[in-house]
């Protein structure tokens, strides 16, 4: 089928485990929903537990399953009716060997339909050990509203911490969204509002129709040197007037390269929309050898470098007014030592180095396009939000002295231990920072980002 899967929410079971996860308020835009459950429970007494599902708080005796399942090679056919839930479904217990965790896909048809709602499931429980479990079940729920709500509750013992389960709404392209898609180009996604067209490397967008669209561009993260690379500019323009058969190129800048040596991060690509103004490049970290060198200013500006040679402190390079923020600078001088600054963030500037010898944070991307981020699944997701634009963190020659990159793609800077980390591609995200012998070259910024999106 042509259609697209939109994420509606995740939940991750935190540490001291959880009685039942409960996704409310599931929004109707929607032809049918997807559950994907990664769970294991603290049950002691079996190798298997069950989880119990309910819609809409119904515990009455509405619900009949069909189940088939092989249990250690022993396969049965179980038929159940006027249960008090949707399923009792198998799920790893504590008994299983550590960190093996059951999973199950869960598909339901039509749920905003005003007829019984039918839930098919497959599952498979695996000890990596002797014992296993494969299932799968049909169920109905003899109701004919809507389900606004679903309950997931484990049936002898609570989740155990790190399950997770995520809820996907899927609507066919072809037939819910009908004449809504008004232009060609890139990955079309839509939340039941907006339509998204993401370009995650360089295309063309052609409207139909004339049209009303915001434009969201990400330019390319800097590269790290000794600094962390400042994350790419975020351009946002609303309220674009599109004209029918023009095509508007959309050009998905590179991250930049990292360096080491006397010379700085290379720059990232800058991203443009057609004609507008252009989300600036991220700047690279500084690194001059032996010699301080402040961060390249860009999108977000680079992370300083302070080498053991002179200076007192040196500055972070300068982010682009509404695209971005300044790098961060280094510590004060101490004879002999040396310290980074981590890479300016579109939410926050890059971190001081707390240290000689040592390497700052990153700066935080931005959260203000989570709604995007979940619609087109891009971005850095945390919880319910999606970060872009995280600034690299500063490298160091000791260990555990270096930055961590920003939320947003910003890679981690290198000691002489660990290794640094790259841009993550398509979220704008600086490289980290390197300044060691053993891990010596500052790493490249990720990609950058465009998105299109106009009203269904």
């Amino acid at each position: 089928m042509n259609e697209t899967m939109v994420k509606i929410a995740t939940y991750t079971v935190p540490s001291g485990g959880q009685a039942s996860i409960t996704f409310t308020n599931i929004p109707q835009t929607y032809t049918d929903l997807k559950l994907y459950i990664s769970a294991r429970t603290a049950r002691t007494s079996d190798y298997l537990d069950d989880m119990d599902i309910t819609f809409n708080n119904d515990t009455g005796a509405n619900y009949s399953t069909l189940t088939v399942q092989d249990n250690q090679g022993s396969t049965q056919t179980l038929s159940n009716t006027g249960n008090t839930s949707a399923i009792r479904n198998t799920v790893n217990s504590n008994t299983t060997t550590q960190y093996a965790f059951s999973n199950t896909h869960i598909y339901i048809p039509n749920y905003t339909s005003p007829n019984p709602k039918t839930v098919q499931v497959e599952t498979g429980c695996d000890d990596t050990s002797t014992h296993g479990y494969i299932g799968l079940a049909g169920s109905t729920w003899n109701s004919t509203a809507a389900i606004t709500q679903i309950k997931i509750t484990g049936d002898q013992a609570s989740f155990m911490q790190w399950s997770e389960f995520t809820l996907y709404g899927i609507r066919n392209v072809g037939t819910a969204l009908g004449n809504s898609i008004k232009a060609s180009g890139g990955a079309i996604t839509t939340d039941g509002t907006y339509i998204y067209h993401t370009f995650t490397s360089t295309g063309t967008f052609t409207p139909t129709t004339k049209l009303i669209a915001d434009v969201l561009a990400i330019a390319g993260g800097g590269g790290g040197a000794a600094g962390g690379g400042g994350a790419g500019g975020v351009m946002y323009a609303p309220f674009n007037q599109l004209l029918a058969g023009t095509v508007y190129t959309c050009s998905v800048g590179s991250g930049g390269a990292g360096t080491t040596g006397s010379s700085n991060g290379t720059n990232g690509v800058n991203s443009y929309f057609g004609a507008l103004t252009p989300a600036v490049g991220g700047g690279g970290g500084g690194n001059a050898g032996g010699a301080s060198a402040a961060g390249n200013s860009g999108g977000s500006g680079g992370g300083g470098f302070l080498g053991g040679g002179s200076g007192s402190t040196t500055s972070g390079g300068t982010g682009t007014a509404g695209q971005g923020n300044n790098g961060g600078s280094t510590y004060s001088f101490v004879s002999g030592t040396s310290s980074t600054g981590g890479g300016g963030g579109a939410g926050a500037v890059g971190g001081t180095a707390a240290g000689s010898n040592s390497g700052g944070n990153g700066g935080v991307g931005t959260t203000s396009y989570s709604t995007w981020g979940a619609a087109t699944g891009t971005g850095q997701q945390v919880g319910y939000n999606y970060y872009y634009a995280g600034g690299g963190g500063g490298g160091t020659y000791i260990y555990q002295g270096d930055g961590f990159g920003g939320l947003g793609g910003g890679g981690d800077g290198s000691d002489t231990i660990r290794p640094g980390t790259a841009g993550l591609a398509n979220t704008g995200g600086g490289g980290g920072g390197a300044y060691n012998t053993t891990y010596g070259t500052g790493y490249s910024g990720g990609s950058g980002l465009i998105i299109v999106r106009y009203k269904m």
